[in-house]
């Protein structure tokens, strides 16, 4: 049996990281956030995986 994937969320954000030492600071710090939901079909069986990665992070 054969399994048909199909991703229904996958979007990708730079987010500011404050950082409360530094309030007023001229340079800010940035990290990029990936997120994706997938759903496995088989048969009549559905499994959704939902992805997380904060840079080199991965966080399923």
């Amino acid at each position: 049996m054969s399994i048909k994937t199909e991703v229904l969320f996958n979007n990708t954000w730079n987010v500011r990281i404050s950082d409360p030492g530094e309030e007023g600071a001229q340079s800010h710090f940035f990290e990029t956030i990936y997120l994706t939901l997938t759903a496995y079909f088989e048969g009549e069986n559905v499994r959704y995986e939902f992805v997380r990665k904060v840079e080199d992070q991965v966080k399923i």
